[in-house]
């Protein structure tokens, strides 16, 4: 990593209340100085050569408004990315003092300092470290996600789904992945870790041909996109990260732009803590604790588009994590502080024993945890592709590849796979709340070690499938019209199958507890179903139920 400057430059992210209504172009700093008046002046006077920007600028302003029309997820609040603006600070001035100056103004919601870049959520394992057998993350649970068992049994293999992966820089012309003919990046610049985006690109799209590891979707299309930016052109300074952006928020959208309905975008990134210089520092945390962030996460789900995030490797309690002193990461009901981004949160476990007291698949003791975390996969000992130290080679394998970094590359190809098989079967895609649910099941996937590891289950690819092929054989004889509906109703809220379950039950019931069992079921899901046809015939299904079963029996019965 280059050297930082020794005085860096800090950004203030600004987000305006919904009543502030300033044109998202260069003509809104002279707007908010009229708006403002005095008030920017206590800002720049003490401050020289801060300066008010647009946290989105490059993005077209009309594209961004068009996002504010969307409907928002219940519990989540309406899009505004056109009310998100930055100070940048020059070196030597306080971002502290500026944030605590706009945090009285009357018009702005909410102000913080950007904390920087950070390192991508993995790191490189000594070579004398007792590791897994070669690509043993694609055999069958218990031990890897399944994909062989996928390609074995399936036609899938990735076929025409997208994959975009968010990092910050890659080696694209390696011998696995040059026939993928990957092109630039959608946004930003292939600047740093290299090698890093190249150990993530292999996991999932190394080639099936005759030389060196296969990806798990080895035909899926991938593109890549970059949070770092030049912050002037000509850019003065190439090689020194604090004289360019960084902004994670405006990568995701664009990979929004770029990305079609049931896709998968992987954030290779993690946050920190705001550090003394251009870059964050420890402890590492999952890019989705910045709002602005998260609210371009929400925005990649509203348009389902599957996110795949590392949980990051910062050892950190998130259910106890505060910011000032809400628990932003605690799903806990009647915590009003959380807000859930949709994204797959993955940590990392341990897939080698390197000791007699470790024990397979417990938490890898740098991944975060809590009941955030969706699932977790291999944190040790992934066979990728990659560049030794020093090495320019293009055909180059090892299994160095660790933490949440390689876990979340795992599970993001896990989901590009099960997509790629809905495709294959003539089924709509999932989406992303019904794949992070099957994900999440503790029914079907992988248990780590110990419910104390708090870093969820690992996906089970061919227990995924046969359940959800043995739900779609109880509707495939509905009229098509009707399939969707039966498919999505055949389970709870939590993606739990609920058919069988029910039958047992209702088996076990006398006759009149069993009408008014199925009489409130059928209430139950006509309140789910999307058709208005479905739910009118289930509700009148019940009245009929209630009304019979209020009835006295006939003589004789």
């Amino acid at each position: 990593m280059p050297p930082a400057s020794p005085a860096a430059r800090r950004r203030v992210v600004v987000r305006f209340k919904p009543d502030v209504n300033l044109p998202y172009n260069a003509t809104a700093v002279e707007k908010l100085l009229d708006q403002a008046g005095h008030d920017w002046s206590e800002i720049s006077n003490p401050h020289p050569g801060t300066r008010f920007g647009l946290l989105f600028p490059r993005i077209d302003p009309v594209r961004l408004k068009s996002y504010e029309q969307l409907t928002p997820a219940v519990g989540h609040r309406p899009f505004r990315f056109t009310s998100y603006f930055v100070v940048d600070c020059p070196p030597n001035v306080s971002a502290d003092d500026v944030v605590e100056r706009l945090d009285a103004w009357q018009s702005v919601e909410k102000v913080y300092v950007q904390p920087g870049a950070a390192p991508p959520p993995s790191s490189v394992l000594a070579t004398n470290d007792l590791l897994s057998h070669l690509q043993g993350y694609l055999d069958c649970a218990p031990d890897g996600v399944g994909a062989r068992w996928v390609w074995n049994n399936t036609p899938a293999n990735g076929t025409g789904v997208g994959l975009v992966d968010l990092e910050q820089g890659w080696e694209l012309n390696h011998e696995e992945l040059a026939s993928a003919a990957i092109p630039p990046p959608i946004y930003g610049l292939n600047y740093l870790h290299h090698n890093h985006g190249l150990k993530v690109l292999g996991v999932v799209r190394a080639s099936d041909n005759d030389r060196g590891i296969v990806g798990i979707a080895p035909r899926c299309g991938v593109r890549v996109v970059s949070p770092w930016t030049c912050r002037s052109t000509p850019c003065p300074d190439h090689t020194d990260p604090c004289e360019h952006d960084y902004n994670v928020a405006e990568a995701i959208v664009e990979a929004v732009h770029a990305s079609h309905r049931g896709d998968v975008l992987l954030l290779e990134a993690q946050t920190g803590m705001l550090g003394s210089s251009c870059y964050a520092v420890e402890p590492w945390l999952p890019v989705e604790v910045e709002d602005v962030v998260r609210d371009a996460i929400i925005l990649a789900v509203t348009n389902q588009i599957v996110v795949v995030e590392a949980a990051a490797n910062g050892n950190v309690d998130l259910d106890a994590f505060t910011r000032g002193t809400d628990r932003i990461l605690d799903p806990t009901p009647c915590n009003d502080a959380f807000c859930d981004s949709g994204a797959i949160l993955v940590g990392a476990a341990k897939t080698a024993a390197l000791t007699a007291e470790e024990k397979l698949r417990s938490r890898l003791g740098t991944s975060n945890y809590g009941n955030r975390v969706d699932c977790f996969a291999w944190g040790r000992g992934v066979q990728t592709t990659l560049q030794f130290p020093g090495s320019t080679a293009l055909n180059e394998y090892g299994d160095l590849f660790a933490e949440t970094s390689s876990a979340a590359a795992i599970v993001a190809g896990a989901a590009v796979l099960l997509q790629s098989w809905r495709d294959t079967i003539g089924e709509p895609r999932y989406t992303p709340a019904r794949l992070r649910e099957l994900f999440r099941d503790p029914t079907l996937n992988t248990a780590s070690h110990s419910a104390s590891d708090r870093i969820g289950v690992m996906p089970n690819l061919k227990a995924i499938i046969e359940s959800e092929l043995a739900a779609l054989a109880m509707v495939h004889h509905l009229p098509r019209r009707y399939q969707g509906d039966a498919a999505r109703l055949l389970h709870d809220r939590n993606g739990t199958p609920i058919l069988e379950p029910l039958r047992e039950h209702l088996a076990k019931l006398d006759p009149a507890e069993r009408d008014l069992a199925v009489a409130l079921a059928a209430l139950d899901l006509a309140d789910q179903a999307q058709r208005k046809s479905i739910a009118k015939r289930l509700r009148k299904a019940a009245r009929r139920i209630l009304k019979d079963a209020r009835k006295k029996p006939k003589h004789g019965r």
